[in-house]
């Protein structure tokens, strides 16, 4: 099951992460952990949006 979810969402390595907002919709995916990446507060402020 978990190869199958990783081929959905296009999962090419560990960790990866998935930023998903209100609509369900995945806005943003990274394989990176750099938090000073600019679009690192994007997704946050799009996740966190009303």
């Amino acid at each position: 099951m978990g190869e199958e979810v990783a081929t959905l969402y296009g999962v090419r390595g560990t960790p990866t992460t998935f930023f998903i907002n209100r609509k369900n919709e995945v806005i943003w995916k990274t394989s990176s952990s750099d938090k000073t990446d600019p679009r690192f507060e994007l997704a946050l402020k799009e996740i966190i949006k009303k």
